[in-house]
């Protein structure tokens, strides 16, 4: 979005201030646009069969089992991935690395209790952060090229904003995760202690469900969503694809939700659930299909 106003103003500068762009020469502009667009692109067709088979050969548990192995503090797994994230960025183009390493990341985030807006901030500064780090740097030729300055006079005038960069990724990382920290000391349900059951996964997920209904009942809609999307993560990672305990956390979603194909989706795949793996009675599974229905209409 900030690109696309930023080439509009482009646009209306080169057009009626600086009178260097003509309507004559948009086509060929707009060819250059979408022959840069498709390399990116062509990027992101080649990552996302690659994120696909890191999924299927357990890459998440994996990646999951050898963070904690080195710790469970989330301050430091944050430490970490902001080092990895650097290195990453400094040789691969950015959606491409968001791709392939969110989704192997997220059942790790969930089960530390990291807030995923939090870590999206942070993964985005680190991403801008290797995107003008030697050796690739793919913004500072694009800044060449536009400019046409030499490298060595670009990273003269680099190095304070890129201190800037590096203190505001620092301050991210830390400073949202100590708010967290604190939040945690405050609110623990009950019979589960300490870092909420990052040691046990069935403590785990009761935590998270807990959250959810404080969220839920104080009004916090979008809080409540997301930390019940949190607990469906770590039931799917600890208890597998189609357990019985995702299905009333995915109906709880669909009646918080507002959109209705969402919230169909998730009513299906809870009624599912039911039919196939839970001998529950008739009674639950009518109210289900009524909402359901509700739901469609």
């Amino acid at each position: 979005e900030i690109a696309g106003v930023a080439a509009a103003y482009s646009l209306v500068v080169g057009m009626l201030v600086y009178r260097s762009i003509r309507l004559a020469d948009l086509p060929a502009i707009l060819v250059g646009t979408a022959r840069e667009t498709a390399v990116i692109l062509a990027i992101v067709a080649a990552a996302s069969p690659f994120s696909w088979i890191l999924a299927v050969d357990q890459a998440p548990q994996l990646v999951t089992d050898f963070m904690k192995s080195i710790s469970t503090d989330p301050l430091v797994v944050l430490l970490i991935l902001n080092i990895a994230l650097l290195i990453a960025g400094m040789f691969m183009e950015t959606i491409a690395i968001m791709i392939i390493l969110v989704p192997i990341l997220l059942p790790l985030l969930s089960s530390l209790q990291i807030d995923l807006v939090h870590f999206g901030i942070v993964l985005l500064v680190n991403l801008v952060i290797g995107q003008v780090t030697p050796p690739v740097g793919v913004l500072c030729f694009v800044a060449m090229a536009i400019t046409r300055v030499k490298l060595g006079a670009l990273f003269r005038e680099l190095w304070p904003f890129l201190i800037a960069l590096i203190a505001l990724g620092l301050a991210a990382a830390f400073a949202g995760e100590a708010r967290a920290q604190d939040s945690k000391a405050v609110m623990h349900p009950p019979g589960v202690v300490g870092e909420l059951g990052q040691s046990d996964p069935d403590a785990l997920i009761a935590s998270q469900l807990w959250l959810a209904e404080v969220y839920e009942r104080e009004g916090l809609i979008d809080e409540a969503i997301q930390t019940y999307e949190a607990a469906l993560l770590s039931i799917l990672q600890f208890r597998g694809q189609g357990h019985v305990s995702m299905a009333d956390p995915m109906v709880r979603v669909a009646r918080l939700t507002e959109d209705w194909e969402t919230r169909v989706r998730w009513l299906e795949s809870a009624l599912r659930i039911r039919e196939v793996g839970w001998d529950t009675g008739d009674a639950r599974r009518m109210v289900l299909r009524m909402e359901l229905k509700r739901a469609s209409d």
